[in-house]
């Protein structure tokens, strides 16, 4: 047998399976919707979303300094522990 009947066989097998297993399952029946309920949230003026938008940026930049500050103090130590072994071999 070469490989193309081989190839049609195996599609002719998946078809009659898919078939027998569709005829078994009951038909598929689209469920409603679901709704949250879910309170619509209150209008907010670009006064207020401005302000959002500040506060999270200063929030943002605050930390991001914080972890330069500890990058800089990670550093620091590491350099020191290196150079007492450095001078520890010299």
């Amino acid at each position: 047998m070469d490989w193309q009947s081989e190839r049609d066989k195996l599609l002719a097998d998946t078809l009659a399976f898919v078939e027998g297993v569709s005829a078994a399952s009951p038909p598929l029946v689209p469920s409603a919707p679901v709704v949250q309920n879910r309170t619509p949230e209150p209008e907010r003026s670009d006064i207020d979303i401005r302000r959002e938008m500040q506060e999270r940026l200063s929030a943002f930049r605050n930390r991001q300094r914080l972890q330069a500050i500890e990058r800089d103090v990670f550093y620091e130590q590491a350099m020191q522990r290196i150079r007492a072994v450095t001078e520890q071999w010299a």
